[in-house]
């Protein structure tokens, strides 16, 4: 794994570009074992299920290989998209999409059971002096993929957060990393 000079560089699309240029797969913090009894307890396996943030990690497809065949994966890198969707080709219910997370307005409201992210939004403040304070930039930034999320999944507003540092009020999370 290439770490980046600075956090700040988290934030950046260039530094991801060039990280799966060369790198095949990482997973950020946990996997999906860790989670998989949260998850089935929560969600259907019918459930369709918006991953933000996707990277080059197995979560999503440890997901489909257990069962849930509706998983729409996003990443602001077309490079992971690309080396993703040719590597599980096969997964049919796996969708891939390059797209920005905080303008998911290509998906109607409703669209989404679940919404699974995990450290994507920790990435959006790594350049904040303190995350448990955001600055009014770095709120607006979370606000507005929050707000993206909320609107695809009017359904049952279920989340998964991992990590998650940042104090989201009124939102109704299925499963926290510390609750495993």
């Amino acid at each position: 794994m290439n770490l980046p000079p600075k956090n700040a560089n988290y934030k950046e699309k260039l530094y991801w570009d060039k990280r799966y240029q060369c790198e095949e797969m990482y997973e950020w913090f946990k996997g999906y074992d860790t989670f998989c009894d949260c998850i089935k307890k929560k969600l259907k396996l019918t459930d369709n299920i918006l991953m933000l943030g996707c990277g080059n990690s197995c979560f999503s497809v440890d997901m489909y290989k257990d069962g849930f065949q509706s998983i729409t994966n996003v990443d602001f890198s077309t490079i992971v998209i690309e080396n993703m969707l040719q590597k599980y080709h096969s997964c049919t219910g796996m969708r891939w999409k390059v797209m920005d997370i905080t303008d998911m307005s290509e998906f109607q409201d409703a669209t989404f059971d679940a919404v699974i992210e995990k450290a994507t939004l920790d990435t959006l403040l790594v350049d904040e002096s303190d995350v448990w304070k955001p600055s009014a930039a770095g709120r607006r930034q979370i606000d507005a993929v929050m707000s993206e999320a909320s609107a695809s999944d009017v359904q049952r507003a279920a989340f998964l957060l991992v990590p998650w540092r940042y104090k989201m009020e009124g939102v109704r999370c299925f499963c926290r990393y510390e609750d495993v």
